[in-house]
């Protein structure tokens, strides 16, 4: 985004005067041919080249999950008409002052930037700012907390950016006493005061007004030495609390941006971000920056963002011409962003020092990457917003980038041995990291999705419709690879897709619960990716259509701020002869918890299941105390002598978090949280075949409930209510849960339409079972 000044001589402002404004872009291949002739580096994503040499998103020149359709575009155009002057920009900067006895004020010092014509004295102008609380959580009504009004002077050491026009300055002060602070989405509220501020001259005209929406946080990136665990921390801290940042990296919205609405936007964050617990979004570097109406929400929903610059899997010019490009659309986007409460770290670029020996073994090269990355762009980071931390790239290590990535006891890193490297879930077990800050595994587009662009036919994961809407170099082998690992071969395209939905969510709430158990130590993770911008295969939670896969169902449990998760301590290995060996027995239970409360008291339920006989064989709880901000193994189970009794493919581990005390008259003891462990990869299991009785109740307005149950155990039920409506407008409460006998499953759908025959009618249940057994009930 760049940011085109037209000076006022060129505009005709008669009543019925017409102006054109006509952008003239010279062929995309044409121009990249012609600085190939001085930058040839190959990158790693384009299938033709050169996407490197001009400064366009990424991800348009083909990705491993995106089609190649570089788009030429005006992106969110904004036409600003100064006949006399404006308000060009507002830096807003924090200071936050402890007092006595716990109370806390905020001074906000605010320089206005004003363009003003040359004949216009800075003297004749006024400017006037009132700060209100009226975004507050608690209040509907605006509440003023301060203001001031103040005279422009002559800026001499700063430029006009509009030709023929002069920079002035207005400075003042507002303090805010027993502020409302701001705080990541599961933290607190997200409590944002708006910055009203008129520009005048001579007190009487309105020149120009400018709002500002800020929220009243501290938030800084933690890199102290770890005295108790040994080197350095990578943390954002809010309000002076640690924050463990749990959330997805966002890909850009679609491959044609111009069909993004706000609507669109707003569902991706708040239903899909905010509403799953997730409190930091990643804005990764091969896309775009993002709308407004963005960041917007962000600050609305309690969205941190990880903020990439717009480079991604490729060395860059080093060329003058390119550094002056690059300079300026930087400057353009802090200035633009700076003032976002949302907004927490900016990012130089998306894994270029994973190439190091190719950054060091060049001179050219290694002058070009230092110079825009660890000179020209902290230097305007630093000049616009001195707030926030700047990080070289992503994964960064801070001991240098040149001694290789993904220092396990400083910086971030992306952790991709399992899925490019094929390594078994398992890998992530001994992952030690500070922040993940990528890592996923793939899954299949639904049928739903998947129609959009093939016929039932063409539903062959081999065939050529199928391996076209792939993007990854053999994706469809290393899926299909990992899939059935876990389970059988399945009877359909549709159950195919399923399993594949299932095994990324295994997947993915395997390394997340791994990172969160490891809390203090690790801090964040961000997990590939959130959402798609075509059809196709690819590491989404969140389909092209909006529809959520399994792993987004699990994601609102994984990152609960209440988590139980069980490890096992065996391992199931296949040797010689293909024989099936299992060492799986015994398992430790931890708690992980980052709510509000300081502590919280639970009662700890568990029981193993044989599914051959339908019942429990052995159960216990305990009642535990844990801390807030704190994750601790608070139990161990050894079940060896169960497994040489039952065996290990008949067995399932439950282990439920339970609410310690509940008020009389509530249903049942309400569950915090819930793991749910297998014996065996569920390939080995011979589970019980049997229907799932389903009955649809009105509940209240715009709600209504599907009540199942069933008489044996059914892993992993799918409510596919996609033929219902779209998923913005019908909301699934839950999905792909496990159903055990004699305990009914009642699911809260969210919609407009509350017709209970349409729903019947269109409304499709399966299970595990079925994908391979028979046909969905």
């Amino acid at each position: 985004m760049h940011e085109i000044p037209v000076p006022t001589e060129m505009i005709n402002l008669g009543m019925d005067a017409e102006n054109v404004l006509e952008f003239c872009f010279p062929p995309v291949m044409q121009y990249i041919k012609e600085r190939q002739i001085t930058h040839a580096y190959k990158e790693w994503n384009d299938p033709v080249g050169g996407a490197s040499c001009i400064r366009k998103p990424q991800y348009s020149f083909g990705w491993d999950w995106a089609p190649r359709i570089p788009a030429i575009r005006l992106g969110h155009a904004r036409f600003i008409l100064v006949p006399t002057g404006r308000i060009c920009d507002v830096d807003i900067q924090q200071e936050h002052i402890d007092q006595r006895k716990g109370k806390l004020s905020v001074k906000l010092q605010v320089v206005i930037s004003l363009d003003l014509k040359p004949d216009l004295p800075a003297s004749s102008i006024r400017v006037a700012a009132s700060l209100s609380l009226k975004e507050s959580t608690w209040s509907p009504n605006p509440e003023k907390v301060g203001d001031f009004l103040v005279t422009a002077t002559d800026d001499i050491h700063e430029s006009s950016s509009f030709p023929g026009f002069k920079r002035a300055i207005a400075k003042g002060e507002i303090t805010v006493s027993n502020p409302k602070l701001w705080w990541p989405n599961g933290y607190g509220n997200q409590e944002l005061y708006v910055l009203t501020i008129d520009m005048s001259q001579d007190e009487s005209l309105i020149i120009d007004s400018v709002q500002r929406k800020i929220g009243l946080r501290t938030i800084t990136l933690d890199q102290s030495v770890d005295e108790e665990r040994g080197g350095s921390h990578f943390r954002l801290i809010v309000n002076k609390r640690p924050i463990f940042a749990k959330g997805a990296n966002m890909i850009p919205q679609h491959s044609l941006l111009s069909r993004v609405t706000n609507a669109d936007t707003k569902y991706l964050l708040k239903r899909c971000v905010a509403e799953t617990g997730m409190n930091m979004i990643r804005v990764w570097g091969g896309g775009v920056y993002e709308t407004d109406a963005f960041y917007n929400s962000c600050d609305k929903y309690g969205i941190l963002v990880w903020q990439d610059f717009m480079f991604s899997c490729s060395l860059y010019p080093g060329d003058e011409r390119f550094f002056e490009n690059v300079q300026k659309e930087v400057r353009q986007q802090v200035l633009r962003l700076r003032h976002h409460a949302c907004l927490a770290l900016w990012c130089g670029n998306n894994e270029l020092e994973q190439v190091h020996e190719q950054i060091v073994g060049d001179p050219s090269y290694k002058n070009a990457y230092e110079r825009l990355f660890y000179e020209i762009i902290p230097k305007v980071v630093a000049r616009c917003d001195g707030s926030r931390s700047y990080w070289p790239s992503s994964p960064h290590n801070p001991e240098g980038y040149e001694k290789g990535f993904n220092n396990p006891c400083a910086g971030d890193t992306h952790f991709w041995d399992v899925w490019h490297a094929r390594k078994p879930v398992d890998a992530y077990l001994s992952h030690r990291t500070r922040f993940c800050s990528e890592f996923g595994m793939q899954s299949l587009a639904s049928l739903e999705v998947a129609k959009t662009f093939a016929e039932e036919s063409d539903l062959n994961l081999f065939g050529p419709v199928l391996e076209s809407h792939q993007k990854n170099n053999a994706g469809n082998i290393i899926m299909l690879e990992y899939t059935t690992r876990l389970f059988r071969l399945p009877n359909s395209y549709e159950h195919l897709a399923y399993l594949t939905q299932l095994n990324q969510a295994i997947c993915v709430r395997t390394g997340v619960e791994h990172f969160r158990r490891n809390m203090p130590y690790t801090m964040g993770a961000l997990y590939w990716q959130l959402n798609d911008c075509w059809p196709g295969a690819s590491w989404s939670s969140v389909e092209f259509n909006g529809r959520w896969k399994c792993l987004h169902y699990f994601a609102r449990k994984f990152f609960s701020p209440i988590l139980v998760s069980v490890v096992s301590l065996g391992q199931e290995t296949v040797g010689l002869c293909n024989l099936v060996r299992s060492t799986v027995g015994k398992f430790v239970v931890h708690v992980v918890y980052d709510g509000t409360a300081n502590d919280l008291s639970a009662r700890l339920v568990w029981r193993v299941y044989d599914i051959r006989r339908s019942r429990d064989i052995d159960r216990g709880e305990q009642v535990i105390t844990i801390k807030r901000d704190e994750s601790r193994q608070v139990g161990a189970l050894d079940y060896t002598d169960l497994v040489a009794q039952h065996g290990a493919q008949n067995l399932i581990l439950r282990v439920q978090l339970r609410k310690y005390q509940f008020r009389a008259g509530e249903s049942s003891n309400p569950v915090f949280s819930e793991s749910t462990t297998w014996f065996a990869s569920p390939r080995m299991y011979e589970l019980p075949s049997g229907s799932i009785s389903v009955v649809i109740v009105e509940k209240k307005s715009h709600a209504m409930v599907i009540e199942l149950s069933s008489s044996c155990f059914q892993p992993f039920v799918c409510v596919d209510i996609s033929e219902f409506g779209p998923a913005q407008v019908v909301r699934l409460e839950d999905n792909f849960f496990d159903l055990y006998p004699n305990e009914p499953k009642s699911v809260e759908i969210t919609c407009v339409d509350r017709d209970i025959s349409r729903l019947t009618a269109s409304l499709r249940v399966y299970s595990l079972v079925d994908t391979y057994r028979t046909s969905p009930s």
